[in-house]
């Protein structure tokens, strides 16, 4: 099968209009997939030179028109690599193709050795997310049909996460990211909105995904030097950018209020441990918050929240909140801020949230990123390291330095000032600042969350305090704190045997666990006295609804138990009853009146009770009622009443 389309230009919402203008004019292209050349007709007439490949012979031999050269190839068996081409590519183009082959990574990994230095891959692929494809499984159907998201002949289906999965994979770091958009509604799969359960619709919608009908990206070979990688790594933080405005503005495109109570985690800073601590939060209370939208807000975004398109029902904030701010922030949700104790504080002695990075980022995810920092130079391509956080590093940097030295390491400093003349790791992403720390010999910090951090990766992990300085509590029982830098080599050793401890591990997670218990208690409380009839409301309605049930459960055990022992007697005494005179006794005495009452009321009380405990357990499953406040302070009590 081969499409032959009129590409349109001037149709900006289309993948065709997309790729052409990221291909741009006068480079020498490869489209892969070229079916009849009616990509490459637009692209030559915009001066470049186009080489095509095409499982189809007619196909191909109708490309011939607008192509230097037609390859007639099938990649599901052939290396795209091995193909016979004259000259390398500047861009090699895959629109709507990565989804018809059967390894998509082996194809796209294979173009990297066909393009010349600085060149790039333009990739168009359907969003299997969008919300009618969402909407269309729920109600149990997933046609293929003709063309579009569930074209009969995609081997392959994609999301955003799967789509960056597939780049990795293939060696490939993301430049830029377009969308074309269809409403979930105005697709070629038929949706019945009065077929859809209520309330579904418009969640799916909440989903800027949702409206995604193809992505269009392009993409540099991560082992292309790392010129080109370092590229792409600088154009992230402006997709980044992109990104935020476009999700304010779906935002603002929802209406006046969400359909779900929203909580809003403000981190005070944007640099990478105070990025990682909030998106620690955030995950973990999205765990824990079952019907509720967690999202991340830096304190620049305030304006956000104050325009009342997103008004949360809670405001987490994390770090230090001063009186103006928290005054602020308790007007914009409503009198309900949540202060998670400052990390390291006398507030709470444990751990920093930072020790449950790794439930935020993969294992494999975090060792490809050291990788690709050891490739473009912000981590030396070999060795062991040192890190260490940088106010240490400011305090006696001659000493630190001295040490890595002495232990033979690279010395890595996290958030380093711009003008250090140290590797710096950290200050922008907080996924480079967690595969630095994984990827270390030793961590010596006085930043509490970094220290949380290598223990969280299994890392020696020291604190030098001096002798006026009072670090964490929790720090100074697990030993890890030295006096002086020199005391450091003797430390090391004892140092990685107690991260390698897992019961200290366990209880250090469970002590984190507890707290974040209590922050999402707390956010319930707030979100009920804010929203009546939300979710969370709900659980508060529900505590009370076991506790009653609790009770009416105890209650029914006892009057059984009292009608047991009644009936038992009764029956005794009638079967025990003497013949009447001349009468001889033969079987058993048929029951009486009343007995066949009490057998009645038996059976309906024991009906009842399997009722009453099989809606207990029910609820007992549920994990809202399992971690979260005021349903938790009873869930132990209403346990022992289901056996």
């Amino acid at each position: 099968m081969h499409y032959d389309i009129e590409v349109d230009l001037a149709a900006e919402n289309t993948s065709h209009a997309q790729v052409v203008d990221l291909v741009g004019t006068g480079k020498d292209v490869l489209d892969v997939g070229c079916s009849t050349g009616y990509l490459a007709k637009v692209l030559t007439e915009r001066g470049c030179r186009v080489s095509g490949v095409e499982l189809d012979p007619e196909a191909a031999e109708a490309a011939r028109a607008h192509c230097e050269a037609v390859l007639v190839a099938d990649l599901d068996r052939d290396d795209l690599a091995a193909l016979a081409f004259e000259h390398p590519f500047d861009v090699i183009v895959f629109a709507d193709i990565l989804e018809h082959l059967r390894d998509p990574v082996r194809t796209l990994r294979a173009s990297a050795s066909l393009l010349r230095p600085g060149g790039y891959v333009v990739v168009s692929i359907p969003n299997v997310g969008h919300g009618s494809v969402r909407l269309a499984l729920a109600a149990g159907r997933f046609d293929y049909r003709d063309a579009g998201l569930l074209d009969r002949t995609h081997l392959r289906f994609f999301t955003r996460e799967t789509l960056a999965d597939l780049l990795s994979t293939a060696g490939f770091s993301l430049q830029e990211l377009r969308r074309t958009t269809a409403g979930v509604l105005e697709t070629e799969i038929p949706v019945d909105p009065s077929a859809v359960p209520a309330g579904l619709l418009a969640e799916v919608e909440q989903d800027p995904e949702a409206r995604t009908y193809q992505f269009v990206l392009t993409a540099v070979p991560l082992d292309a030097g790392s010129g080109g990688a370092a590229a792409a790594l600088a154009r992230k933080d402006r997709e980044i950018d992109a990104l935020r405005s476009q999700f304010a503005e779906v935002l603002r495109a929802l209406g006046p209020g969400p359909s779900a109570p929203a909580v809003t985690v403000l981190v005070a800073s944007p640099r990478g441990m105070w990025r990682i601590r909030s998106e620690v939060v955030a995950a973990e209370l999205a765990g824990r918050l079952d019907g509720f939208r967690v999202e991340v807000l830096e304190s620049a975004d305030l304006d956000r929240l104050r325009s009342g398109t997103a008004r949360p029902v809670a405001v987490v904030p994390v770090g230090a909140v001063d009186g103006p701010l928290a005054a602020a922030l308790d007007h914009l949700a409503g009198g309900a801020t949540v202060v998670l104790p400052e990390p390291g504080g006398g507030g709470w002695p444990g751990p920093d949230v930072a020790m449950l990075t790794p439930s935020l980022y993969d294992g494999a995810l975090v060792e490809q990123r050291v990788r690709f920092l050891r490739l473009v130079g912000v981590l030396p391509s070999a060795g062991e390291l040192l890190v260490a956080s940088a106010g240490l590093f400011a305090a006696g940097p001659d000493g630190v330095r001295a040490l890595a030295a002495t232990l033979d390491l690279h010395l890595i400093v996290s958030d380093a000032p711009a003008d250090s003349a140290e590797w710096e790791v950290g200050s922008s992403d907080p996924l480079d600042l967690a595969a630095a720390v994984s990827a270390a010999t030793v961590v010596l910090s006085d930043e509490p969350g970094l220290i949380s951090l290598a223990v969280a990766y299994g890392r020696p992990a020291l604190t030098v305090a001096g002798p006026e300085t009072f670090p964490p509590p929790w720090l100074e029982a697990a030993g890890l704190v030295v006096r002086r830098l020199a005391d450091v080599p003797a430390a090391v050793a004892p140092a990685r045997a107690r991260v390698g401890d897992p019961a200290w591990i366990e209880e250090l997670t469970e002590s984190l666990a507890s707290l974040l218990d209590d922050v999402a208690g707390a956010v319930v409380g707030s979100a009920a006295r804010g929203q009546p009839r939300a979710t969370a409301q709900r659980v508060v309605e529900l505590a009370d609804r076991l506790r009653v049930l609790g009770e009416a459960n105890a209650a029914l055990r006892r009057r059984l138990r009292t009608e047991r022992i009644a009936f038992g007697a009764r029956a005794g005494a009638l079967m025990q009853a003497p013949p009447a005179p001349g009468e001889r006794a033969a079987g058993p005495v048929e029951p009486s009146s009343t007995v066949e009452r009490l057998r009645a009321d038996n059976a309906r009380l024991v009906a009842e009770a399997e009722a009453a405990r099989a809606e207990l357990q029910a609820l007992l499953r549920t994990k809202t009622l399992r971690v979260l406040q005021p349903a938790r302070s009873v869930y132990g009590r209403l346990r022992s009443l289901a056996p």
